[in-house]
């Protein structure tokens, strides 16, 4: 809002003068740039008041107005500033300077707003760039969160299988462990059964042989 402000400021007072000096008495060709307000064609008046071989100073007021006229549909304010400002370092003293100065100092607040709202454009679209990087990673980081909650789920499920197959592996090994106590203990009484048939067969065959 206050660029717009500054730039209808600068482009009254370019028409304003501009209407001044046209008011005044005719002057020769290009001896002031306030002739301007009759050219048709800004741009090639600009173009050729940039390559002029040997231009006066008065031809950096004129482009600074060229640049900054209200019928310019490409304004370029800062080269309209350095124009000014190099007018303005050659100007001799006794000439009035206030119209310049004015324009000039109009022409550094706007640059300089322009410069601020490229900052702020610029920032914000770092800051823009970084929101989509985020959200970016923050997609990835969910696809990679649900292929995790679901590679969870399958070892949940497996693990509940295994645990399954653990109890039944328990279950027999329990009845496993049990047949071979029991099987165990029923070879010990044999083992018991077949010492006592030995001896006993020993002693009959040693009584056998005393007895003939």
């Amino acid at each position: 809002m206050n660029r717009l402000l500054w730039i209808m400021l600068l482009g009254s007072l370019t028409v304003t003068i501009s209407g001044c000096f046209l008011a005044a008495p005719p002057a020769p060709e290009d001896s002031s740039p306030f002739q301007l307000i009759q050219v048709d064609d800004l741009q090639a008046e600009i173009n050729r008041r940039e390559n002029l071989v040997d231009p006066d100073n008065e031809n950096h007021f004129a482009l600074g107005v060229l640049y900054t006229h209200p019928r310019n549909q490409k304004p370029d304010y800062p080269a309209a500033e350095k124009h000014l400002n190099e007018y303005l370092a050659h100007l001799p003293p006794e000439k009035g300077q206030w119209p310049a100065r004015y324009i000039y100092h109009l022409l550094k607040r706007i640059n300089a707003g322009d410069e601020s709202v490229r900052q702020i454009q610029n920032q914000c679209n770092r800051e823009r760039n970084e929101r989509l990087s985020l959200a970016m990673q923050g997609k990835a980081d969910k696809k990679k969160l649900e292929v995790i909650r679901a590679a969870l789920q399958k070892s949940k499920k497996r693990s509940k299988r295994l645990q399954v197959k653990l109890k039944r592996t328990e279950a027999k090994l329990t009845a496993v462990s049990r047949l071979y106590k029991r099987q165990q203990i029923e070879n010990d009484e044999f083992k018991k059964k077949l010492n006592d048939l030995t001896e006993l067969y020993l002693d009959l065959e040693k009584k056998r042989q005393q007895m003939q």
